[in-house]
């Protein structure tokens, strides 16, 4: 699907923001993913960390999605399900956005209501796990970023 037609198919969810700001979401991103990495290594062994590390791992992702769709395209997602934020992506960037990920990315969000809003405890080693992916994710849309 073209950018104007999905555009004019889905602006529900979406705001316009001016692309002079998707520089302070890639820093939000940054900001989010170096906070998990130094949780992780404070963390040690120590189970408690592992819903923090991941929800930050989770926000580190979002802010770089946010960034490269501000970045490209002066949207930004703003629905409460933080999977349309890669719906908005793989629209504003095709086939730029390679399946893995896009993939990586999917998970990651899809871990944020367990991370966030269960009230269980997350695993360490399933939060080492999403910090893994949230930097890998991060330095592909740095890349990215660069070359828009």
């Amino acid at each position: 699907m073209s950018w104007g037609t999905w555009q004019m198919a889905r602006t529900a969810g979406t705001k316009t923001v001016e692309r002079t700001q998707a520089a302070g979401y890639l820093g939000t991103g940054r900001t989010f993913l170096a906070a998990a990495e130094a949780l992780a290594a404070l963390a040690g062994e120590d189970e408690s960390y592992g819903n923090a590390i991941a929800l930050l791992a989770v926000h580190a992702a979002i802010g770089h999605v946010d960034a490269l769709t501000i970045g490209f395209a002066e949207k930004k997602s703003v629905s409460g399900d933080h999977r349309d934020a890669a719906r908005l992506l793989r629209a504003v960037l095709g086939n730029r956005l390679p399946d893995k990920q896009e993939r990586a990315l999917m998970s990651l969000l899809n871990s944020k209501d367990a991370v966030s809003y269960q009230g269980k405890h997350f695993p360490l080693d399933d939060a080492m796990g999403l910090l893994a992916k949230a930097a890998a994710f991060a330095a592909w849309a740095d890349q990215r970023y660069e070359e828009r």
